[in-house]
């Protein structure tokens, strides 16, 4: 019986984990958002041609994976769905950095086809391709919708797993959570 009690307590500390670990990857997420926003975004956010104002996005793109299956236990409990939600916002996390990633990749390309020219009056400007133009706005308009789509779903998904962590891990503790909004 004390064999059976000490392997039930093992396995709910490895579940406590799980969750926290989920937690913290979240909010590594979140941060690298916050940080892209306001470094590289928010700034130009209205401006017709921030396609071409915002250069290369420069960030860490080192950021911790949900191990989905350490959390299968949620399958078993009262909020199932919770693991789908959680799922859901791992992967709009990583479809918003990977946009940022798509983004300087089209940013870069335009950026080699640039031609400098020299106009009648001496000065000099860049010429660039019509139809990469419009695609580097495209790449760039995506960014933006996949971050905010993130950003404005992620709380959510935060604080039901921060609920969850407190319903079924009585007297542990769960990560405070970053409210990004605020940001």
């Amino acid at each position: 019986m004390f064999e059976r009690k000490k392997a039930n307590d093992e396995l709910r500390e490895k579940e406590w984990s799980a969750c926290l670990l989920t937690q913290f990857s979240l909010g590594q997420y979140a941060q690298t958002l916050i940080r892209l926003k306001s470094q590289f975004l928010d700034g130009v956010k209205g401006n017709s041609d921030r396609h071409l104002i915002i250069k290369h996005v420069s960030f860490d793109d080192r950021l911790p994976e949900i191990d989905i299956n350490s959390l299968g236990f949620i399958l078993t409990t009262k909020e199932p769905d919770l693991l789908n939600r959680i799922q859901n916002a791992f992967s709009n996390c990583k479809s918003a950095i990977d946009s940022v990633k798509e983004r300087n990749v089209q940013y870069r390309h335009v950026a080699s086809l640039a031609e400098l020219i020299q106009n009648p009056s001496g000065d000099h400007q860049y010429k660039l391709p019509e139809i990469e133009v419009k695609l580097l706005s495209d790449f760039t308009d995506n960014m933006y919708e996949q971050i905010d789509y993130t950003m404005n779903m992620l709380p959510e998904t935060q604080k039901a797993l921060h609920d969850f962590i407190k319903a079924n891990f009585k007297g542990k503790h769960a990560l405070k959570m970053i409210d990004i909004h605020k940001n």
